[in-house]
């Protein structure tokens, strides 16, 4: 048999095509757009530092008010502003001489997680959320949350670094904390059900052997309230990049 390379343009091309990540928060009014470009699937892991997309003019529009956004990190863009369950949101971003606009959404009202539990058996633990809309007016859900991680090094260092310089000290460092946030989308609907209510949905799920529970494991989950159009785009993704396992 034999296998020839397969380059399809898409993937060959040096076009830097732009990638808008962005999520606005009620009542707080947080709001985070991101910029960024895709870039070669054969480039090195390092290239994505490079990715980013620095000096665009990014501005959310509220109820017909307009506000921008101050870049806070390269591409990275962060405001805080008036929004409320009910307005009406949408996404404006001017770059490289192209405006590029979002369709106008409702920001809907986000009901309160009921519990975070966990459950474990020989296959390992698996953390859960479970919520409920008494409204009835959610039915589209999504999850993200940060997990930190104790641990302990094979190897005690006698030298840490406070911020400013590196420090000695008489007993050896072994004690550790890695603290990381979901990359997985952790979508579900209630849509059908005769009640809006989602019950112990699996937000992470550690294997038997996994390190992070050796010692002691915390997971902060947060929860929003999306439309159905955003849903359906997510699924689409989570197919195309999770369920599938296989270029295509």
């Amino acid at each position: 048999m034999c296998v020839e390379p397969f380059d399809p343009p898409e993937i060959a091309s040096p076009d830097r095509i732009l990638v808008i990540e962005g999520n606005l928060d009620a009542p707080d009014g947080t709001a985070e757009v991101i910029l960024s470009t895709i870039r070669n699937i054969q480039s090195p892991p390092a290239d994505s530092l490079n990715s980013r997309v620095s000096n665009a003019q990014v501005e959310i529009i509220i109820n017909g008010s307009t506000y921008s956004l101050s870049e806070t990190n390269p591409g990275v863009y962060r405001s805080t502003l008036p929004v409320s369950a009910g307005s009406s949101a949408q996404l404006r971003v001017e770059t490289g001489g192209k405006i590029y606009e979002s369709a106008e959404v409702l920001v809907k009202p986000v009901p309160e997680i009921d519990s975070v539990t966990f459950s474990a058996d020989e296959r390992g633990v698996s953390v859960e959320v479970t919520t409920h809309d008494p409204s009835a007016s959610t039915g589209y859900y999504q999850w993200s949350f940060v997990e930190t991680v104790e641990y302990r090094t094979k190897f005690g260092s006698y030298y840490y670094y406070d911020g400013m310089e590196v420090q000695v000290q008489d007993s050896p460092v072994l004690t550790c904390w890695k603290t990381t946030s979901s990359s997985d989308i952790l979508v579900a609907t209630t849509d059908g059900l005769t009640e809006d209510v989602v019950y112990k949905f699996p937000i992470v799920n550690l294997p038997a052997d996994s390190w992070k529970k050796e010692i002691a494991y915390s997971v902060l989950v947060s929860q929003y309230a999306i439309s159905e159009e955003t849903y359906e785009f997510l699924r689409e993704i989570e197919n195309n990049t999770e369920n599938i396992g296989t270029l295509f």
